[in-house]
Parts: structure tokens; C-alpha cells; sequence
């Protein structure tokens, strides 16, 4: 959460000259309501499945595409079957002090459900550290590279 996939992810779409698309907010527009009230009506297991029928439909519709995903997206069985798996590196404390640094914090805060309580957040940062590490593709540490040498490092591991 809040490592910037979404401005990387439709940043690389247009210098590769290709579509984009964000998970959470095709789930969004399905359920013609926010995230956070998803979580808040109808808990995170409901959530998680909507994510599964995000990334279901995904595998048999869309291609050659950059897909922003939410921070628990990784959990969908058939993700190895969407493309090569991103992950933006930062550590919590890096990840939590740019939050805090943000002018609109409380704010950012809201729109991240699983961030409200810091200790519980740094206790999903390290379970899902151990998970991403698992699932990713290509590793990308976002705060000691520019955002163009995090581009063609992307773009570079990728093509392989």
C-alpha cells in the first residue's frame, strides 16, 4: 500500500505506449461503491473475492496491458497467468513516513482500510513482505531510484 502503483503503472503504460487499467477501480465501478466502503459493509473476505473475479476476468479479456493492483492482489490464484508480477519495494517505515508527509494525510489514512492501526499495518507489511517476495517477477526498490530508473529497470527485467 501507497508505494505508487497506480502513478507507476500509468506512467509505464504511456511510455510503453499501452493501456492501463487499476484493479480497485474496476471493482469500484462494479460495486458502484469505494473500497473503503466495500471493507466497511461487507468485510475483507468479500473484498478478496471480488478481487478473484477482478483477476478472472483479466485472464481471459484483457492483454497486453499494465495492471495496477491493490496491495493484497497478490492472493488471487491465477495471478502467474496475468503477466509478470511488479513488486515496488519500500520498507514500512519508508512507506509510513511518506504518508505522514503527505499534505492530505488523514486522508490517505481513510482510503487505506488495513492502515488504520500502525502496529497491525506493520504486522500485514511483514507477513506480506515474506508473500510478495514469493510471487514477484521483477523487484523494484522505489526510494533509492528515480522514477525513471525505476521505469527502465521495470522495462529491463521484463524484456529479460
Amino acid at each position: 500500500m501507497a508505494v505508487g502503483k497506480t502513478t507507476t503503472a500509468k506512467e509505464l503504460a504511456k511510455i510503453l505506449q499501452t493501456s492501463y487499467l487499476d484493479t480497485d477501480s474496476l471493482i469500484e465501478f462494479k460495486e458502484d461503491k469505494k473500497i473503503t466502503d466495500i471493507f466497511k459493509d461487507n468485510g475483507e473476505e468479500y473484498f478478496r473475492n471480488l478481487e478473484q473475479k477482478c483477476a478472472n476476468y483479466i485472464e481471459h479479456n484483457i492483454s497486453n496491458s499494465i495492471i495496477a493492483t491493490g496491495g493484497g492482489f497478490y492472493k488471487v490464484s491465477n495471478i502467474k497467468k496475468l503477466g509478470k508480477v511488479v513488486w515496488l519495494n519500500a520498507s514500512f517505515d519508508e512507506i509510513y513516513a511518506y504518508l505522514q508527509s503527505c499534505d492530505d494525510y488523514k486522508e490517505q489514512i481513510q482510503k487505506r482500510p488495513l492502515l488504520k492501526d500502525k502496529q497491525k499495518a506493520k504486522e500485514l507489511y511483514d507477513m506480506r513482505f515474506k508473500e510478495y517476495k514469493k510471487v514477484c517477477d521483477i523487484k523494484v526498490d522505489i526510494y533509492s531510484n528515480t522514477p525513471q530508473e525505476i521505469f527502465k529497470s521495470i522495462i529491463k527485467q521484463a524484456r529479460g
